[in-house]
């Protein structure tokens, strides 16, 4: 099949599947393992990178580090990034998803001169926080991450990422007033779209949390970007498909390829390896999975701007089918028209 050329790419890496977490409500959990990416392999994923990125004749690149708990595997990020750095014919933008708790000085410092931000998982105050992201002890790593997370915005951007569920949704405006306060500007509350107990009544209250949050952003003079969903509903506009396996690709700790960083660790989604490159025919049949049209959203008149349309795979991670449409995601792209 032909190679879709474009200026950009957007990379995923999964440096380790370890984590010093136990989050309750983790969807790793069903691939969790011991797997850290060593140097041999970074290397691999190294001249992979390049290489694609010369036949996409892109000269922009986006890097983001997942695990897992990245920092765990600090030293092959550093040898990943600096690796990378050193061609000057492409533009590297780096980021990092982290529970926090592993901040440091020095990271910051490494951080503040080459990563473009920081996405830190904060679920609001203390008692809310504490309810699911603890250490494997069961002790809460409030404390540290919300110390940590200041320390990183006084230095650079952060984004501080709130996974709701249906038991916490009800103090939603009470923990984004919390994190507001304490100084973050780029919060993104996301709904546990794993969890089953999603219901009508759980929905209703989080649109009237969303109400609460944007009145008193307004009363205050607050800048209503600073929280997802808050400022006026987005224009409504139509998607391009789905580039993943071309612009957009997951790279897992031994080097397998996927087209989607929602589906690292299922194997029946690989569509390559680092060391043998990208299976072709594999992503030309993704792409006619891609554009299949979705019967059970005939007649949605938001459907060609749903993100249930465009990311099948989101679809498949969460529902089990490319072709069933997740209802919370549903309920999200509602909120935003």
């Amino acid at each position: 099949m032909e190679l879709l050329k474009s200026d950009t790419c957007a990379i995923s890496i999964w440096v380790t599947w370890l984590c010093n977490l136990n989050c309750s409500y983790c969807y790793e959990k069903a691939y969790r393992n011991d797997d850290n990416m060593t140097i041999e392999y970074a290397v691999k994923v190294i001249i992979f990178i390049e290489n694609h990125l010369k036949q996409m004749h892109a000269n922009e690149c986006y890097i983001q580090f997942h695990g897992g708990e990245p920092l765990l595997n600090i030293e092959v990020i550093k040898y990943i990034v600096d690796a990378l750095r050193r061609n000057v014919e492409v533009k590297y933008m780096f980021s990092l998803t982290t529970n926090g708790t592993l901040i440091n000085n020095d990271i910051i410092d490494y951080f503040s001169t080459v990563f473009s931000e920081i996405s830190v998982s904060i679920d609001g105050d203390r008692f809310t926080h504490s309810q699911n992201r603890v250490f494997l002890d069961g002790e809460s790593s409030f404390d540290i991450v919300i110390q940590n997370s200041i320390n990183i915005a006084n230095r650079m951007p952060i984004r501080v990422r709130m996974t709701i569920t249906p038991d916490s949704v009800s103090l939603l405006s009470k923990n984004v007033i919390f994190l507001l306060s304490a100084g973050f500007d780029s919060i993104v509350p996301i709904l546990d779209y794993y969890c089953d107990g999603w219901d009508n009544t759980s929905m209703m209250r989080f649109r009237t949390e969303l109400d609460i949050i944007r009145k008193y952003m307004i009363e205050n003079n607050i800048d209503l970007n600073k929280v997802a969903y808050i400022s006026k509903r987005l224009m409504f506009r139509k998607l391009i498909k789905c580039n993943g396996g071309f612009q957009n690709l997951a790279i897992n700790t031994n080097g397998d390829i996927y087209p989607c960083s929602f589906i690292v660790g299922d194997r029946d989604e690989i569509i390559g390896n680092a060391s043998d490159g990208i299976d072709w025919e594999c992503v030309s049949r993704y792409q006619c999975i891609l554009e299949a049209f979705i019967e059970e959203c005939k007649g949605c008149k938001l459907y060609d701007g749903c993100i249930s349309k465009r990311c099948k795979f989101v679809n498949k991670r969460i529902t089990g089918n490319y072709l069933l449409p997740s209802p919370i995601m549903c309920e999200m792209q509602k909120l935003q028209m």
